[in-house]
């Protein structure tokens, strides 16, 4: 949700803007244009975000995968939707670095809990690090922390985080 000064900022750079129905992506997404940027280009962004027309469908390039993947180390970006890609997108490019980091995390974390489903490479990581685990039953939090905790650090620290997890 927008605090009332974002609504304020939005309104002013878009008149008439309607603040009513906005999905999380797009609310994350204005937030991180609200820190962004000259006026001009936030307002070109703002209009983006609120006019699904007028953000077309796009995949991410190489570049954008790769920093994102960088944030989120062993993130699944085929499972976002395509709200999730724009807000991505429009986040790539405006805020701050800190800004962005916990905006980017936000989004694909997001996308991770909507399918809360280990896959089988990650299952076999899991098995190589922690052989005699339990991965039936897990909830949807087991296994999103799972999927961050692979590629998060080191295999001795992974090993004593999905322990942790599994317990």
């Amino acid at each position: 949700m927008l605090t009332q000064v974002q609504e304020t900022s939005v309104k002013t750079m878009v008149p008439g803007a309607d603040l009513t129905n906005l999905t999380d992506d797009q609310v994350r997404a204005i937030q991180a244009v609200l820190v962004s940027g000259s006026d001009a280009e936030m307002r070109k962004r703002l209009h983006a975000i609120l006019a699904d027309q007028s953000m077309p469908d796009a995949m991410l390039t190489a570049n954008e995968r790769s920093e994102i993947q960088t944030i989120v180390p062993g993130a699944d970006l085929s499972v976002l939707t395509q709200a999730q890609v724009n807000a991505l997108k429009v986040t790539l490019y405006g805020g701050s670095d800190m800004d962005q980091r916990e905006h980017i995390r936000a989004i694909v974390e997001d996308s991770m809990v909507m399918d809360a489903s280990l896959t089988e490479n990650q299952r076999s990581e899991v098995m190589t690090l922690v052989p005699n685990a339990d991965l039936a039953g897990l909830t949807d939090e087991q296994v999103v922390a799972i999927q961050l905790t692979l590629h998060s650090g080191s295999d001795g620290e992974a090993r004593r985080q999905i322990r942790s997890i599994l317990q």
